[in-house]
């Protein structure tokens, strides 16, 4: 994982030890009886390095975006079709079945993930993108009774306060292709 994620062994330790102390990560015995590693652990860890500035944060961030769904009206599917055939697949599931090589190469052949401070999410390939969102926000904005509820709504919403609270908007992209790649030599298993 540090050699995937590019980042120093001891960063990536304090992500894990986060996550593992939120119930994110599988825990158990230690040396050969640990547990492997689950394709929703690597997938957690993947998030929450792209998306957390600090390993402080990971588990903040990996609730956040890990749920976030596709905005069907802001995207341009294109070649990202297969994305849209999964409506109701969090941002975090998508990245679980990559992993697990339920997403044709296709799908990912060029495509970026790209998660920013202030709450943006996207996977994106030439002119095409599919953006994720919180789509209770905007369930919930459609459904108040008046424009001042929606705006209330909006108001105290997560990614409000991301994009108020974040200063310079850090982005990190990560290659789909990859995570597809390696979801085999992190796992134990065979590609599909």
């Amino acid at each position: 994982m540090v050699r995937m994620l590019g980042v120093e062994e001891k960063t990536l330790r304090m992500y894990l030890k986060y996550l593992r102390d939120a119930g994110m990560f599988s825990t158990g015995a230690r040396g050969v009886n640990a547990p492997d590693i689950t394709a929703l652990d690597a997938a957690r860890v993947i998030v929450a390095v792209l998306a957390s500035p600090s390993p402080s944060r990971a588990v903040k961030d990996v609730e956040f975006f890990g749920a976030l769904l596709p905005a069907y009206h802001e995207c341009d599917w294109g070649p990202l079709e297969w994305f849209a055939h999964q409506p109701d697949k969090t941002l975090l599931e998508v990245v679980v079945d990559c992993l697990e090589g339920e997403v044709p190469f296709e799908a990912v052949h060029c495509a970026t993930l790209r998660l920013s401070d202030d709450g943006k999410a996207q996977i994106e390939r030439e002119n095409f993108k599919v953006i994720y969102h919180e789509r209770a926000l905007s369930d919930a904005t459609h459904e108040a009774s008046s424009a001042k509820e929606a705006i209330e709504i909006v108001r105290n919403a997560e990614t409000m306060k991301r994009m108020r609270s974040t200063r310079f908007v850090r982005s990190a992209v990560f290659g789909m292709e990859e995570i597809l790649e390696i979801g085999p030599d992190l796992l134990g298993c065979e590609p599909r």
